[in-house]
Protein backbone atom coordinates (compact mmCIF):
# COMPACT_ATOMS: atom_id res chain seq x y z
CA UNK A 1 0.00 0.00 0.00
CA UNK A 2 1.15 3.74 -0.14
CA UNK A 3 1.92 4.04 3.12
CA UNK A 4 4.02 0.80 2.90
CA UNK A 5 6.23 3.23 0.50
CA UNK A 6 6.42 5.96 2.55
CA UNK A 7 7.69 3.79 4.98
CA UNK A 8 10.20 2.16 3.07
CA UNK A 9 11.15 5.26 1.47
CA UNK A 10 11.83 6.78 5.11
CA UNK A 11 13.36 3.58 6.68
CA UNK A 12 16.36 4.81 4.49
CA UNK A 13 16.61 7.21 6.13
CA UNK A 14 16.70 5.99 9.37
CA UNK A 15 12.95 7.27 9.63
CA UNK A 16 10.56 5.10 11.54
CA UNK A 17 7.02 5.01 10.09
CA UNK A 18 3.67 3.41 11.02
CA UNK A 19 1.38 3.60 8.14
CA UNK A 20 -2.07 5.30 8.83
CA UNK A 21 -4.33 1.96 7.89
CA UNK A 22 -1.68 0.28 11.01
CA UNK A 23 -1.66 3.52 13.29
CA UNK A 24 -4.69 3.74 13.74
CA UNK A 25 -6.31 0.20 13.96
CA UNK A 26 -8.27 1.27 10.54
CA UNK A 27 -8.33 -2.55 9.90
CA UNK A 28 -9.38 -4.06 12.85
CA UNK A 29 -11.76 -1.54 13.87
CA UNK A 30 -13.76 -1.26 10.77
CA UNK A 31 -11.85 -2.86 7.39
CA UNK A 32 -11.58 -6.41 8.42
CA UNK A 33 -12.94 -8.27 5.80
CA UNK A 34 -10.61 -5.76 3.64
CA UNK A 35 -7.62 -6.42 4.86
CA UNK A 36 -6.18 -9.36 3.18
CA UNK A 37 -7.11 -8.36 -0.10
CA UNK A 38 -5.72 -5.00 0.29
CA UNK A 39 -2.42 -6.21 1.25
CA UNK A 40 -2.08 -8.79 -0.95
CA UNK A 41 -4.02 -7.36 -4.17
CA UNK A 42 -3.09 -3.18 -4.03
CA UNK A 43 0.20 -3.54 -2.66
CA UNK A 44 1.05 -5.69 -6.35
CA UNK A 45 -0.16 -2.13 -8.03
CA UNK A 46 1.94 -0.16 -5.72
CA UNK A 47 4.97 -2.18 -6.29
CA UNK A 48 4.90 -2.07 -9.81
CA UNK A 49 3.76 -5.94 -10.27
CA UNK A 50 0.21 -4.99 -11.52
CA UNK A 51 -1.60 -2.17 -13.50
CA UNK A 52 -4.42 -0.25 -11.41
CA UNK A 53 -7.30 -1.77 -13.38
CA UNK A 54 -5.82 -5.31 -12.48
CA UNK A 55 -5.16 -4.78 -8.76
CA UNK A 56 -8.93 -3.21 -8.66
CA UNK A 57 -10.21 -6.06 -9.86
CA UNK A 58 -8.44 -8.43 -7.62
CA UNK A 59 -9.06 -6.72 -4.74
CA UNK A 60 -12.76 -6.69 -5.25
CA UNK A 61 -12.62 -10.22 -6.44
CA UNK A 62 -11.04 -11.21 -3.13
CA UNK A 63 -13.84 -9.59 -1.23
CA UNK A 64 -16.69 -10.99 -3.31
CA UNK A 65 -14.74 -14.56 -2.47
CA UNK A 66 -14.21 -13.66 1.62
CA UNK A 67 -18.45 -12.72 1.41
CA UNK A 68 -19.87 -15.79 -0.20
CA UNK A 69 -17.52 -18.42 1.53
CA UNK A 70 -17.16 -19.87 5.08
CA UNK A 71 -14.07 -18.12 6.75
CA UNK A 72 -12.97 -22.15 6.52
CA UNK A 73 -12.81 -22.31 2.90
CA UNK A 74 -11.36 -19.26 2.00
CA UNK A 75 -7.73 -18.84 2.35
CA UNK A 76 -8.03 -15.02 2.49
CA UNK A 77 -9.91 -15.36 5.57
CA UNK A 78 -6.86 -16.60 7.04
CA UNK A 79 -4.02 -14.59 5.53
CA UNK A 80 -2.02 -12.81 7.66
CA UNK A 81 -0.11 -11.45 4.51
CA UNK A 82 0.68 -7.82 6.91
CA UNK A 83 3.33 -5.99 5.35
CA UNK A 84 6.60 -5.12 7.61
CA UNK A 85 6.17 -2.17 9.91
Amino acid sequence: MTGEVVRQTLATRGIVYEPYIYKTGLFDRAWSRFKAPIEIYWSQYVSGQASRDEAIKSVVAGIKMINRSPSTDCPLHASQTRLPG
